[in-house]
């Protein structure tokens, strides 16, 4: 005989825990940026991994670019594509340099 096993929360069953349609409605919205704070955090989200990979990819500029063009082309708003620009020019730490009063090496 089988046991029974516990249903994983799926957008289908999210009855499982309190606040699981709450949570699945926002998720929804999020994917499909249905709303001005959801295209927001999207690009956020978008952003951070522009950050990461900025950084990964520091030695690699021509994979980075490859990466870059394609990723940017799904920001949605003015600000997130300028600060995108700006994270693809900049030395990933040159916060370090500023905040330690050192220069670095030119590139």
């Amino acid at each position: 005989m089988l046991a029974k096993t516990r249903k994983e929360p799926t957008p289908t069953n999210s009855k499982v825990y309190p606040g699981g349609e709450e949570i699945t409605a926002l998720l929804d919205e999020f994917n499909k940026e249905k709303t001005k704070e959801a295209i927001v955090a999207k690009d956020a989200d978008r952003l951070d991994q522009i950050i990461l990979q900025r950084e990964y990819l520091q030695d690699k500029p021509y994979d980075f670019k490859l990466w870059h063009e394609n990723y940017t082309k799904n920001l949605k708003t003015e600000s997130a594509k300028s600060l995108a620009e700006k994270i693809a020019t900049r030395n990933p730490l040159q916060w370090v340099y500023n905040f330690a009063g050192i220069k670095p090496k030119e590139e």
